[in-house]
């Protein structure tokens, strides 16, 4: 994939615990964005428009649909917790060499 962001909706929110939250955003060709070559230990910048870039791992991935689970911690998480879905975020990646699937 490439450096720059590319801009996707929130499709899902769904509360794991009472401190985890994992958002799925769309894996969409259309939209250039398909995660299929994703490797266990790889990770992706998340954009928050009018905030911050952070990296995450990447907790879920179908040929649909993106999950990043998250515990908000600081400004960024916080902000994230805020979004609706339908919200806009911008994600690139992956990067890191991840590990071998076994």
């Amino acid at each position: 994939m490439s450096d720059c962001s590319k801009t996707t909706s929130i499709i899902e929110i769904k509360k794991e615990t009472d401190n985890y939250t994992t958002i799925f955003i769309e894996n969409n060709l259309e939209k250039h964005i398909h995660l299929k070559q994703f490797n266990p230990g790889q990770f992706v910048m998340l954009w928050v428009p009018r905030v911050d870039e952070k990296p995450f791992g990447i907790s879920y991935i179908d040929e649909k649909r993106i999950g990043i689970t998250y515990e908000v911690k600081g400004r960024f998480t916080k902000k994230l917790s805020e979004l609706k879905v339908g919200d806009l975020i911008g994600i690139r990646g992956p990067y890191g060499n991840g590990y071998p699937n076994i």
